[in-house]
């Protein structure tokens, strides 16, 4: 059954595309930018990997050629700058999934990690390899702890302590850092610990 739904469901998709793009090009070369977070065909969606490949045959059957990005600009060059209404893939089309009364406090640990960042790299490293090493890892703290996901975690309640947790271990992970950095500076070499 799930395998028939993915077979309608993908014919369906590429109809649209293949529909939009007869309606607005008017003859012309015609585009459909249709981006997705990869994490929706698998993680979330099981049957998600089985529904790309139909679309990729759908498509060939149909004629509608898929292009990355950069053969698209080639094909369809820009004609100017466009304005994009301010969107969003989650719930009501805004941005409530992340941003809300139960997410505040995440926002502040992040923002607040941002700003000590910019002042850490503004210091510079000074060739020190030790200070560039404590560095790179409080950038991948600060890009752990910016993940969305958590947000999303936590406002559908489908992994909140988890998020919560993780939020706040990355938060004090980069401030572990963070501090580490200024010991460096001072001239105190890090210990093995």
């Amino acid at each position: 059954l799930a395998a028939e739904k993915i077979g309608l469901q993908a014919s369906h998709y590429v109809g649209l595309v293949k529909e939009t793009i007869e309606q607005a090009s008017k003859g012309r070369e015609g585009l459909v930018c249709s981006p997705y977070d990869s994490e929706l065909f698998g993680h979330w969606w099981f049957e998600g990997p089985t529904w790309l490949e139909q679309i990729g045959r759908e498509m060939a059957k149909n004629g509608v050629r898929p292009m990355t990005l950069g053969e698209a600009i080639k094909a369809v060059p820009p004609q100017g700058p466009l304005q994009l209404p301010e969107g969003s893939w989650g719930e009501g089309g805004d941005h409530r999934v992340w941003l809300n009364s139960n997410t505040e406090w995440t926002w502040d640990r992040v923002y607040s990690a941002e700003r000590e960042w910019v002042e850490q790299l503004q210091q510079g490293d000074g060739g020190n390899p030790e200070l560039k090493r404590v560095l790179a890892q409080a950038s991948r703290e600060l890009l752990l702890l910016q993940a969305s996901d958590w947000q999303f975690l936590i406002t559908t309640g489908s992994a909140r302590d988890y998020a919560e947790r993780r939020v706040a271990e990355h938060y004090a992970d980069f401030k572990r850092m963070s501090e580490m950095a200024h010991t460096v500076r001072g001239g105190t070499p890090l210990s093995t610990e």
